[in-house]
């Protein structure tokens, strides 16, 4: 059976905790009120369903396949009333509500109710196992007929990971689901959600997400929760600013990921003088309660070499498809407006991703270009000596094919790369980049055969150079352009992985000035240059005599080096971090405050590390970013924010990340905390309202140890006091019933009482209790 652990109205313990104020007095519940429903039930919902202007209690019963609707009546039935309209064998009719049920063919994970027909009637969305979202319209009052169905694999929906809402500001709300542990969002109207979903999310299992406005622009932004990562919260906010397609008013900016402890518990936190939510959490280990509030504020200035860290806000950008460390990516201004562009290849979707760079807002939704079969490598530069417009090039060895593509103005995408022919027969291309030949822009491409290798020099107003890769048994997977011997000419780093760097001397050179091909065996001191890899080499005029080195990281050094065809290769410089336990595997160069600097990703220690001259010029570490939570996989620099300003991108498998290095973030600031000092309590679930009436906001707190509700009230100068705490059961009363879980489960506030005050409904093993407010 069940009982309460009090009867009567309901009797508060002491809200005082030490030198803290008895807040006790200022809270309280009329005698508790039972709506019995089934074991496992849940999720639920308040909301006024007929429309008759009082709220009702709307549950999911996946005991009895159905969700139940219990109607607030108007007046509560008498004990004749009940037992008149009791049933046989069943408990006698609830004296506050009607119940109706809603006959479903799934278990329901989740559910939002929503005027999906614009009838004013109120419909019924639900995310169903297996896989299906479903729309049960409400087609007369309190008729609902199955209308719209959609299959979606991997659906994931939960109570906190299901929402109907507008989050990219066009006519329509769009739905949003957790699938296969990421965001999808979708276009929502009548027929259900519709066309192919958005995907938010990269580097872990998102469990749960709210909706809100955490900035106070006016708009609903994402909250994600990862509890278990580094960084467990992310947040996805608003910006205005079209998407680039479509009638879309503003889009959904990149992920931003906010370091903090593990946590068990997210909830927004709405203050009635503020436009924007705060956000409440509940830490796992330390048991602490921390509200915070997202503000913007400027970057903060770097630390100098002293060995400190200041922590970088990584705004992180989802690539489509699965995730892959080969995915090919290039920084240029692919539109010619003077902002940087990125593109990189969509292997899956046998395209290419287009993300175009505008003005106060930065890289904003990729168009998907199409392409050649599966996308190996892409690469930009000028191809015409005509115009200086940087056209793209792409390689598909499936296909045996490379083209070039121009960026249409009247799409905004990339046309149809056009097939650049391969001048030996029968070989496919592995390998390619964009290089100046004697002034005029070029294309080499690495072609096999086999075991054979052959670069190929492309220009579109001369003959194709072929030049015989001799040595080279294995296909090169990129290359780097430069004039590593600074004898005027352009000569190329071929990379293979495993094997060492081959270098091609001299391109476009004939007779006796031919191309030359160098192995390892064939370039002294090559021990000094053999860490060089496609993502952990980079170019630098590093002692300004007019040629770049090759900048290669290596250990806890990053390394700059020329080569000298009869001495081979030297150091020009080395920058080595005092931290012996770096791991520098990745490299890019930007400009900041005038100075050249040098950028290397540390992934021992999860971090950036800044490097540039002093005024003596001597080469130092300068700066040290935190990059919690992301592991690169290479670094591109520019300015990709939107606002001019220096950053970094920082790939990985499945996402890129901008880095700012100066201008204006967001980022999470405490206002308060909370921890009690009550060692048998595990607080699990924070619901926020104002459960006394008083105009200020509360937090009702769940334990799951000692099975107690406790509240807390937040003061003007938005403090957070303990206010109260009651038993919700006693333990013993369920023992024997091989119950598991976590009791209670659920928290929710509304007015389910008719009385215009917002009520406390607890979810707890087969029913849901209800504690109405106190009206003084």
């Amino acid at each position: 059976g069940f009982a309460l652990a009090c009867g009567g109205g309901l009797g508060l313990a002491s809200g005082a905790h030490g030198d803290a104020p008895d807040l006790s007095a200022y809270f309280g519940f009329d005698p508790v009120r039972v709506a019995p429903v089934d074991d496992d039930c849940g999720p639920a919902r308040i909301a006024d369903v007929n429309g008759d202007g009082r709220n009702d209690l709307v549950i999911v019963n996946n005991r009895k396949s159905r969700i139940e609707i219990h109607l607030q009546r108007a007046k509560a039935r008498t004990e004749a009333e009940r037992e008149r309209d009791a049933k046989p064998n069943e408990i006698p009719p609830s004296p506050w509500f009607d119940r109706e049920s809603v006959s479903v063919s799934h278990r329901v994970m989740a559910f939002e109710l929503v005027d999906v027909d614009g009838d004013g009637r109120l419909d019924i969305v639900y995310a169903g196992a297996p896989g299906e979202i479903v729309i049960m319209q409400q087609t007369e009052p309190m008729t609902f007929e199955v209308g719209a169905k959609r299959r979606v694999r991997n659906l994931a929906a939960t109570r906190t990971g299901f929402a109907i809402a507008d989050v990219e500001g066009d006519a329509a709300p769009e739905l949003l689901t957790i699938v296969d542990g990421k965001i999808e969002v979708y276009a929502f109207g009548v027929d259900g959600p519709m066309g192919e979903p958005h995907k938010l999310g990269s580097d872990g299992t998102l469990l749960a997400f709210m909706l809100e406005d955490y900035n106070g622009d006016g708009t609903q932004d994402i909250l994600g929760v990862v509890p278990e990562a580094e960084s467990p919260v992310r947040i996805w906010l608003q910006e205005a600013g079209h998407s680039g397609s479509g009638a879309k008013n503003s889009i959904i900016g990149p992920e931003l990921r906010f370091e903090m402890p593990t946590i068990i518990e997210v909830d927004p936190v709405r203050f009635a003088d503020r436009a924007a939510a705060s956000i409440a959490t509940i830490e796992r280990a330390s048991r602490r309660i921390v509200l915070y509030d997202l503000l913007d504020e400027n970057v903060p200035a770097p630390k100098g070499d002293e060995g400190l860290e200041r922590d970088a806000l990584a705004e992180v950008y989802a690539f489509a498809g699965e995730a892959t460390r080969d995915r090919a990516v290039e920084i240029a201004d692919i539109n010619g407006d003077g902002l940087m562009d990125m593109v990189a290849t969509d292997p899956a979707a046998n395209g290419m991703l287009l993300y175009l760079q505008r003005a106060g807002v930065g890289l904003g939704e990729p168009e998907l270009c199409s392409a050649f079969k599966e996308p190996r490598a892409v690469a930009t530069g000028q191809w015409e000596v005509s115009t200086t417009a940087l056209e793209v090039f792409v390689l598909s060895e499936e296909e045996k094919t490379v083209g070039v593509s121009s960026f249409n103005e009247r799409t905004g995408r990339l046309g149809f790369p056009q097939p650049i022919s391969i001048a030996t027969g029968g070989a496919s291309p592995v390998a390619m980049a964009s290089v100046m030949v004697n002034g005029a822009p070029a294309l080499a491409v690495v072609v096999r055969d086999k075991r054979d290798h052959w670069l190929e020099v492309h220009r579109p107003d001369a003959e194709t150079q072929v030049i015989e890769l001799k040595d080279v048994n294995r296909p090169p997977k990129s290359m780097l352009a430069g004039d590593f011997d600074h004898d005027g000419k352009s000569d190329l780093a071929l990379f293979t992985p495993n094997e060492p760097m081959v270098m091609v001397r001299g391109l476009g050179g004939e007779g006796e000035n031919a191309p030359e091909v160098l192995t390892d065996r064939e370039m002294p001191q090559f021990g000094l240059v053999q860490s060089a890899g496609p993502e952990n080499t980079a170019q630098l005029d590093i002692d300004r005599d007019g040629y770049a080195e090759l900048l290669l990281a290596d250990k806890n050094f990053v390394r700059a080096c020329s080569f000298d065809a009869a001495k081979g290769w030297r150091v020009v410089e080395q920058i080595t971090t005092p931290d012996t336990s770096s791991s520098l595997n990745a490299l890019a160069t930007i400009e900041l405050g005038g100075k050249a600097t040098i950028v290397a990703s540390d992934s021992a220690n999860e971090r950036l590390i800044m490097m540039a001259e002093d005024a003596e010029g001597s080469w130092s570490v300068t700066d040290r970013l935190r990059l919690a939570g992301v592991k690169p996989t290479g670094l591109r620099a520019g300015a990709l924010a939107g606002d001019n300003e220096p950053t970094v991108m920082v790939l990985t498998a499945d996402s890129f990340a901008i880095v700012r290095l100066a201008g204006r973030r967001v980022t999470l600031e405490p206002f308060a905390v909370h921890r009690s000092d009550d060692e048998d309590l595990r607080e699990h679930e924070i619901e926020v309202g104002d459960i006394n009436g008083d105009g200020y906001t509360d937090l009702v707190v769940l334990d799951a140890n000692e099975h107690m509700c406790q509240i807390y009230t937040l003061s003007a100068t938005r403090k957070l006091h303990f206010a109260t705490e009651f038993k919700v059961f006693e333990q013993r009363l369920f023992e024997g019933q091989g119950r598991g879980g976590v009791e209670p489960s659920n928290v929710l506030i509304g007015d389910v009482t008719g009385d215009g005050a917002d009520d406390l409904v607890l979810e707890c093993h087969d029913r849901y209790l209800i504690y109405p407010q106190m009206r003084k």
